[in-house]
């Protein structure tokens, strides 16, 4: 037996501002959270709802699934400049670049100090060399993030400024 509960509204809020956050235009109606983002649109379930609303506290982890999902959805032709990755004033916005060639999503994010500085402020990063740092992003939150979005992570390189994230789309 499948217990239904009714969704707080306190849960409906937040999943809209989280998905808001990332692009979408929300819906919400008897419970049901419709979406849209270019033209696709979708219904989440209610354990689809509460999962979004209490995941990716991290606002980089928001800006990291949104980047690569909107990728998902739009095959790009530019290539990346790796010299934006690190150029905070004439860089890419919020130094990130994904490219989508048909088979592979390819991530692309740059550090700057004031990058790494907010990493190492958290408890779980503390006394971590960067490339510790790096692995332990890519273990937890890379993973969860390509997992949620049905991609499989293939490869990854870190240049001690760039992390250059390989991921395989899950064509099934």
């Amino acid at each position: 037996m499948i217990l239904q509960k009714e969704l707080s509204e306190e849960t409906l809020e937040n999943a809209r501002a989280w998905f808001e956050s990332l692009g979408y235009s929300t819906d919400i109606s008897y419970g049901t959270m419709y979406l849209e983002l270019d033209r696709c649109s979708i219904e989440l379930s209610q354990s689809e709802i509460e999962n979004r609303a209490e995941q990716y506290k991290l606002p980089s982890d928001n800006i990291r699934f949104y980047y690569i999902q909107k990728a998902i959805y739009e095959p790009t032709e530019e290539k990346v400049v790796l010299k934006k990755l690190t150029d905070t004033w004439d860089g890419y916005d919020d130094l990130v670049f994904v490219e989508n060639d048909g088979n592979d999503i390819i991530f692309y994010e740059g550090f700057v100090k004031s990058c790494w500085d907010s990493l190492f402020l958290k408890d779980e990063y503390k006394g971590l060399s960067k490339d510790d740092a790096v692995n332990k992003m890519i273990e937890e939150r890379f993973t969860r993030i390509s997992n949620d979005l049905g991609l499989k992570i293939h490869d990854y390189i870190f240049d001690g400024k760039i992390l250059k994230i390989i991921f395989k789309q899950n064509h099934t």
